[in-house]
């Protein structure tokens, strides 16, 4: 519930152009949605869902590699359990699975970008696809 009481006072703060504000939020957003998927098993739709729902919060204030990139391993390892029980609910058949394979994706590209050596752990990664 906290996750969206703080997602509402982000996009109030952001329609004021109250950009700190709004990253505050933000940021306790992401943090009430990680902490939420504790009180999930990994192999429930929630607790992936959560997952994502946290990083992509992250995304939006600009956090650093180092904190995005855990989150998107754990989406990674949880994805394949959750599937097998959660292969035709209502979020898969709203695209839930889309969504996630742009996680993937996301890390892979993250993953080239560091091995290449262009960003670092401390660098902000964004994928195309994030929102901002």
């Amino acid at each position: 519930m906290h996750d969206y009481v703080h997602l509402q006072r982000a996009l109030a703060a952001k329609a004021r152009n109250d950009d700190q504000m709004a990253m505050a939020e933000n940021l306790l957003c992401s943090r009430s949605y990680l902490r939420a998927t504790e009180h999930f098993p990994e192999d429930d739709e929630k607790h992936v869902w959560f997952l994502d729902c946290g990083l992509n919060k992250l995304f939006d204030v600009g956090a650093p590699l180092r904190t995005t990139l855990p989150v998107m391993k754990k989406i990674r390892a949880a994805l394949p359990k959750m599937q097998k029980i959660w292969m035709n609910s209502a979020l898969a058949k709203a695209g839930r699975d889309d969504r996630l394979a742009l996680v993937l994706q996301a890390e892979d590209e993250a993953m080239d970008q560091l091995q290449k050596g262009s960003i670092g752990m401390e660098d902000i990664f964004r994928p195309s696809g994030a929102s901002s």
